[in-house]
């Protein structure tokens, strides 16, 4: 009488390899998708030309809309109160370009700019306009050295 071996043809969660790979196929898929290229370089065009105006009129119109904003959580933009923004872009864009501004970056927020600017245009167009992955390089670059000097000299 032989014993036969059970464990010789048994398999570890074959079907749950499976699946996982079915996942992560759907995934990868997802984000090669020529559709989803374009809208999110769109996306991203858009955002660069919001952020373009909303930091080129704050710094004309930051006298007036310093004292309404400065200190004032995110929760203001949408209370509906009325105040009197003169940035272009109403309260939301006063606020952000308040925090990019004066708060977080200083005039090298325009770097956020240039650098969703150059990635939406690839993604949308499928063309670079410069090498990006060494415009990011330097943007970062320069980015955390203006941060780092901004932080000596004051």
């Amino acid at each position: 009488m032989t014993t036969k071996n059970q464990y010789k043809n048994f398999q570890f969660n074959s079907s749950n390899k499976k699946d996982k790979k079915e996942y992560f196929s759907g995934i990868k898929a997802f984000f090669s998708d020529e559709r989803f290229h374009k809208t999110s370089g769109l996306f991203l065009l858009l955002l660069s030309v919001y952020l373009f105006f909303s930091f080129s009129s704050y710094l004309f119109t930051w006298k007036y809309d310093l004292s309404i904003i400065d200190g004032k959580p995110i929760s203001f933009v949408f209370n509906g109160e009325e105040s009197n923004i003169q940035n272009w872009l109403g309260k939301f864009g006063a606020y952000t370009a308040h925090k990019f501004l004066k708060v977080w970056y200083g005039l090298a927020s325009y770097v956020f700019v240039f650098i969703t600017f150059i990635i939406g245009f690839k993604a949308l167009f499928n063309y670079e306009l410069i090498p990006i992955k060494k415009t990011l390089k330097v943007s970062f670059i320069s980015l955390h050295l203006d941060l780092h000097f901004s932080r000596i000299c004051i």
